[in-house]
């Protein structure tokens, strides 16, 4: 996974997506992945008016995501900010 330094992610897919300062989150009920302050990640399939869909997420994007949010928690508790 990258991050352009803005606003966008790249996972090793080649998926992309939008996360306001980059900043993401995971709410307490683990259904709903947050960017910025405010706004969502849609990990769900999502049907676009115009008949184009973008696909869910796959377990391995999933998890891509997951192992990097754990690899900053880790940093973060073992050398602080």
């Amino acid at each position: 996974m990258t991050f352009d330094g803005d606003n966008t992610y790249t996972l090793s897919s080649g998926r992309t997506f939008y996360a306001h300062l980059g900043i993401i989150g995971i709410n307490p009920a683990l259904d709903e992945i947050s960017h910025g302050y405010d706004g969502t990640v849609d990990t769900e399939q999502i049907d676009h008016y115009d008949g184009t869909s973008e696909p869910a997420w796959t377990p391995a994007e999933r998890a891509e995501l997951a192992d990097e949010m754990i690899r900053r928690w880790q940093t973060w508790k073992e050398v602080g900010c």
